[in-house]
C-alpha cells in the first residue's frame, strides 16, 4: 500500500515546518534526538513545542547548537551522511536533496557542486530539517510525496 503526503506549498515550505508537520502526523519528536546520535552531531539539542499561532494550533521545531556554526562544503556534508547510521533508504533521500541543493548553488555560481560552500543549509538546523523529513517520511512509511505547484509571481510592468 502506498501513502502518499500531499504538501500545499501557496507560500513555499522551510525545513522546521515540514518536519513539525510530520510530528503531528505521528513522527516521534524522540526520533530527532536519535537522528543528532546517527549523525554524530553534538552540542545540539532538539525542542518541539506546542503553539498556537492566532487560532491555529501548531507543532514548533527548534534545533538548538552550540557555538557559531561552520559554513560546509557539499562534500563535508555528504560525507556526514554517509557516515551516518541512518537506515540506507533515509541517507540516500537526505544526500539526494543536498546533491540537488548543490547544483542548484552551482549553476547559479558557475561552480561544480563538489566546491559548493553552504552558508545557511551547511549549519546543524539544517541538516536536521532535511534529514529529519526523510527520516519522518521514511518512520511513517510515506512512499511518494505530492506538493501544490503555485503560479509563478510575475515582476510588476515596467513603465
Amino acid at each position: 500500500m502506498n501513502k502518499v503526503l500531499y504538501l500545499e506549498c501557496f507560500a513555499g515550505a522551510a525545513g522546521d515546518m515540514l518536519v513539525s508537520a510530520l510530528i503531528d502526523l505521528g513522527f516521534a519528536p524522540e526520533r530527532l534526538e536519535e537522528l543528532l546520535d546517527m549523525l554524530h552531531l553534538e552540542n545540539a539539542g532538539i525542542k518541539v513545542n506546542h503553539v498556537m499561532r492566532g487560532a491555529i494550533h501548531a507543532t514548533l521545531l527548534s534545533v538548538e547548537s552550540g557555538d557559531e556554526q561552520p559554513h560546509r562544503h557539499w562534500t563535508h556534508i555528504d560525507a556526514l551522511l554517509a557516515d551516518s547510521s541512518l537506515p540506507p533508504e533515509v541517507k540516500k533521500n537526505a544526500r539526494r536533496v543536498f546533491r540537488r541543493l548543490a547544483e542548484a548553488e552551482g549553476a547559479v555560481h558557475g561552480h561544480s557542486p563538489e566546491t559548493i560552500h553552504f552558508h545557511e543549509v551547511g549549519a546543524v538546523d539544517a541538516i536536521v530539517d532535511i534529514t529529519g523529513f526523510c527520516l519522518g517520511l521514511y518512520d511513517l512509511g510515506i512512499t511518494r510525496l505530492i506538493r501544490s505547484r503555485s503560479k509563478p509571481s510575475r515582476p510588476p510592468a515596467l513603465p
